[in-house]
């Protein structure tokens, strides 16, 4: 078994409403058809806000720290090697600042901290992330470290196997599991579908939570059990490579088509290997509009089933691997407020390049 005791996010410092995004890219990008093709992206992706590590996109022309903005300048485009001398520095304050949060609150001490698991795939750098918050954290020099990078928006899912699988081992472990994205720093002057709609969709963003083998006081989520599907002929719908000038995505118009294809067979095989046929609750990745819209569909669920998930993509976007733990603690924390009577069952799910689906399935627990 395994539980976790609690759960942080933190959305990066500098808002973007869909409006300063829009004019940004006007101001940006000269050609016409590309700014008309921008425009209705903003118009359609559900998104009022989302948060950048650096004030770029919700400033005017000219305007900036010190008269200039960080990254983008007029004209400018970053190589890799400037992009993640950034991110080095940004995700490791975005990661100290959701882990301070998190371990507030905890009745679990600093020193009783066991492993550590880092998540993400908007830039890697070594001595790596790992290393750099056992540090800022004061944690243990003793403690076991572990990185997922570049898997994309699952990623999360990935971690949360390997802590289970510690906890499972080891019940006294306790883990810390942190995701940290950087998206806004790829930002590219590439005016193809794929990176027009990386542009709108994604954002930045943080979490954190432990996990345990043994279960703490007060309502927590019990994992119950994971499941992985890796969609076939699908290899080339989803991408994420190291470019010269940022990372560069690849998205394809029919991954929500291929969700909606194959997501209710997940959905089936998961619940019934614990002895069930649906769900009491979802949180799944906020991908985009239309990827919860054909999970909607495909599992034919009240129009309210995803509304966490639309709040998440509304508030913040795409921050990639946090996402889906910003609507499992969004929808958690609604749990919470109501009285804990039996465990409720909370079907989640993440998709990422493969095309890979992965899922689990939590229930509530309160000691």
């Amino acid at each position: 078994m395994s539980y976790i005791h609690s759960i942080a996010t933190q959305h990066a410092h500098f808002p973007i409403s869909a409006e300063q995004m829009t004019r940004w890219f006007g101001q940006r990008i000269a050609d016409k058809v590309a700014q008309r093709k921008f425009n209705y992206l903003i118009r359609e992706s559900a998104i009022e806000t989302k948060y950048s590590v650096i004030p770029d996109f919700s400033l005017e022309r000219g305007e900036g720290r010190g008269g200039k903005a960080v990254l983008f300048q007029e004209g400018n485009s970053p190589a890799t090697a400037t992009r993640m001398t950034l991110y080095a520095t940004e995700a490791l304050g975005l990661a100290t600042k959701v882990c301070e949060k998190l371990l507030i609150d905890l009745p679990t001490a600093k020193e009783e901290i066991t492993h550590i698991i880092t998540v993400s795939c908007t830039g890697m750098f070594a001595p790596g992330l790992d290393i750099a918050l056992i540090q800022k954290l004061g944690l243990s020099p003793e403690i076991e470290r572990f990185s997922v990078n570049f898997m994309g928006c699952y990623a999360a899912f990935t971690a949360l196997k390997m802590a289970h699988h510690i906890c499972e081992a080891s019940p006294t472990s306790r883990v810390l599991v942190c995701c940290v994205e950087l998206c806004t720093l790829h930002f590219r002057d590439d005016l193809t579908d794929d990176n027009l709609l990386s542009t709108v969709l994604f954002g930045d963003g943080a979490c954190a939570l432990l996990l345990a083998g043994e279960p703490t006081t007060g309502q927590q989520l019990q994992i119950a059990k994971f499941y992985s599907n890796l969609i076939p002929d699908t290899h080339d719908l989803m991408g994420w490579y190291i470019g010269n000038q940022g990372f560069e995505m690849v998205l394809s118009a029919q991954i929500p088509r291929q969700i909606e294809r194959h997501i209710l067979q997940s959905y089936q095989k998961l619940l019934a290997q614990i002895g069930l046929t649906e769900a009491d609750y979802f949180a799944i990745h906020a991908g985009g509009k239309n990827i919860l819209q054909a999970f909607n569909k495909a599992l034919q669920l009240p129009e309210n089933a995803l509304a966490h998930s639309f709040a998440v993509l509304r508030e913040y976007g795409n921050m990639s691997s946090p996402t889906v733990l910003f609507v499992l603690s969004r929808l958690f924390e609604a749990l919470k407020q109501e009285p804990f009577t039996t465990p409720r069952c909370i079907y989640s799910a993440a998709f990422g390049p493969g095309l890979s689906i992965e899922s689990a399935v939590f229930t509530t627990f309160e000691a």
